[in-house]
């Protein structure tokens, strides 16, 4: 927070960057960037494994792009977000990231208590139920499959060790 009592805007050095980017096909890859704004280094390292050389690339026209663009030879299609958020959703060419960013907020806000240190496994879940089976009921099943496979031992002190 500003000395005036007003929120910092943008990514603030004490909040979590999460990267999101999807395909044609609607599936969707997220990674944890780490505090603050991300730097070219730090959006090069989290998507340089998981997009195809020569690929087209829609995105905000933030220079922490740049490195991947280059490094990749990816086909840059940039936009200015202020002339985006005038236009509606339906004419907007980056609305399918953004509606992905807006899901991933909302299961944040409806889990606040969760603790920082977990915010992978919510990402993973996430993009568990982004990307798995379309069927809902054949999604449960895969979830519960893997669940009961998992066998550990859990003890009381260590899931409560304040109590």
């Amino acid at each position: 927070m500003k000395e005036n009592g007003q929120k910092l805007r943008g990514l603030s050095p004490n909040q979590i960057c999460v990267a999101f980017a999807t395909d044609d096909d609607g599936h969707v890859y997220g990674t944890i960037l780490g505090s603050g704004k991300p730097s070219q280094k730090k959006i090069n390292e989290g998507f340089r494994k998981h997009i195809k050389y020569g690929s087209d690339f829609s995105h905000d026209s933030d220079t922490a792009h740049a490195r991947l663009i280059r490094e990749l030879g990816l086909i840059s299609h940039a936009y200015n977000s202020k002339a985006l958020k005038k236009l509606d959703d339906k004419d907007n060419p980056l609305n399918p990231i953004n509606q992905v960013h807006n899901r991933f907020q909302k299961l944040l806000r409806a889990h606040s208590g969760f603790m920082r240190e977990d915010l992978n496994d919510y990402l993973n879940l996430f993009l568990f139920m982004e990307n798995g089976p379309k069927d809902k009921l054949e999604k449960v099943e895969i979830l519960l499959n893997l669940t009961f496979q998992k066998c550990e031992i859990l003890k009381y002190r260590k899931l409560f060790p304040h109590e």
